[in-house]
């Protein structure tokens, strides 16, 4: 398998994707800053289901609430099924 890792194109081209969905801006907005966001926490590791898991476990730490960790994993998700990279998509976590 070849290193997934993001690009700056890659990140241009879904921003393109969601603005042709006819995503809000505020949506798109913070889609690329959720994921930029991730981008910064991999330090350009490659992009896997073990680093997304552990960005995961990131978030919970510093303290983000449920309903925001799944926010971002939201956007998450919806870059990896963009790119292709559906073996590293995450389950949300559960809110009580």
């Amino acid at each position: 398998m070849d290193k997934q890792i993001i690009t700056p194109k890659q990140l241009a081209d879904f921003q393109r994707q969601l603005v042709s969905q006819e995503r809000s801006p505020g949506t798109v907005r913070k889609y690329l800053a959720d994921l930029e966001s991730f981008v910064r926490w991999l330090g350009g590791r490659p992009v896997t289901r073990e680093e997304a898991t552990a960005w995961k476990a990131h978030l919970t730490a510093r303290g983000y609430a449920p309903v925001t960790v799944n926010a971002k994993l939201a956007a998450l998700n919806t870059f990896l099924r963009f790119a292709g990279w559906e073996d590293c998509r995450l389950r949300f976590l559960k809110i009580q």
